[in-house]
């Protein structure tokens, strides 16, 4: 068994020689070939000529004389080829700048839906690269066209290449260095959520999940004076006098941040199972809503000390609609 963990772990890259080695190393390996080509040269001849002996000599450190050689001629060219690869990474790294240029420069052209498009997606190719410093510089473009375009609305025939392109380099682990702000007045305002950004923050309108639609709630989203409806929700500082309508809610507080907005209204929810962290004041009730509890009972976290009666708070149901 031992043997076989051996033989299962992963094995690290192997050491890189950079350019400035391989030329040391080239340079190292001929002068040492030259001083080698001395001693042999002194070994075969300093004691005379003689024409036997002499070719026994050199035919015994031939061999030594081309591997030599050899090494010199791999070594320069292995130099070489490091300088090679490195102007080819140069070039490429020009290429992909000179793409973020343009990619800007198109996603600038506001008044030509089909640059904008192309700009996008010139943008989006940087952003799921290989190199990284690009990569979180042209998500930074796409999100301030976001921001520019779509703060107060998310109408817009972009949205979804511009929401898609950033989400897909999110999803390789990249953030934005930016932090968004989507504002309306208008309640009818439909907000989608946009991944990969320090923070986005949804004041007024609404955003729906589940059945509802598609929006799903991130650690870095946070809400104002927004109604949401049909999600898996976890309740906490995050949430600012909103409104929650048919959502699940898994916990409610939280241990190192702020307790939750007083000012939150919720419409037939369901807190089966739902974790309470850290609750220290009165506890709320609502069952004014029709909000419920379905089979699995809440938990209190953080304080254990503090009992309720869940009946004098939640509705208990024996079906999760009834």
């Amino acid at each position: 068994m031992a043997g076989d963990k051996r033989e299962n772990k992963p094995v690290g890259d192997w050491p890189k020689i950079d350019e400035s080695q391989w030329y040391a190393f080239a340079i190292t390996s001929a002068i040492f070939t030259a001083i080698a080509i001395c001693g042999a040269f002194f070994w075969i001849f300093g004691d005379g000529f003689d024409g036997e002996t002499d070719l026994k000599k050199a035919q015994a450190v031939a061999p030594f004389g081309v591997a030599l050689f050899a090494l010199v001629t791999f070594c320069t060219a292995s130099w070489r080829g490091s300088i090679n690869t490195r102007q080819a990474d140069q070039a490429e790294r020009e290429g992909r700048a000179k793409l973020l240029q343009e990619g800007a420069k198109l996603l600038g052209q506001l008044d030509n839906p089909a640059h904008i498009s192309a700009g996008i997606a010139t943008l989006e190719i940087l952003a799921v690269g290989g190199d990284e410093r690009l990569a979180i510089q042209a998500m930074n473009l796409i999100a301030d066209f976001v921001q520019g375009q779509m703060a107060d609305s998310h109408d817009n025939q972009f949205r979804e290449e511009a929401f898609s392109a950033l989400a897909n380099a999110a999803a390789l682990g990249r953030i934005a260095k930016r932090s968004i702000r989507f504002k309306t007045n208008d309640p009818a305002t439909n907000w989608e959520a946009l991944a990969g950004m320090r923070r986005v923050s949804y004041i007024g309108g609404s955003a729906d999940g589940g059945f509802f639609g598609e929006f799903h709630d991130r650690a870095e989203f946070r809400y104002q004076d927004t109604k949401l409806s049909g999600m898996d929700l976890n309740i906490d500082y995050r949430f600012r006098n909103c409104e929650f309508s048919y959502c699940t809610i898994k916990t409610y507080g939280s241990k190192y941040g702020p307790s939750p907005s007083e000012n939150l209204k919720f419409d037939n929810c369901d807190f089966s199972g739902c974790d309470f962290i850290e609750i220290r004041k009165g506890f709320p009730d609502f069952r004014k809503g029709e909000n419920h509890v379905f089979k699995k009972m809440p938990t209190i976290n953080g304080n254990e000390d503090f009992s309720v009666d869940w009946g004098e708070h939640f509705q208990l149901r024996d079906h999760p609609f009834f």
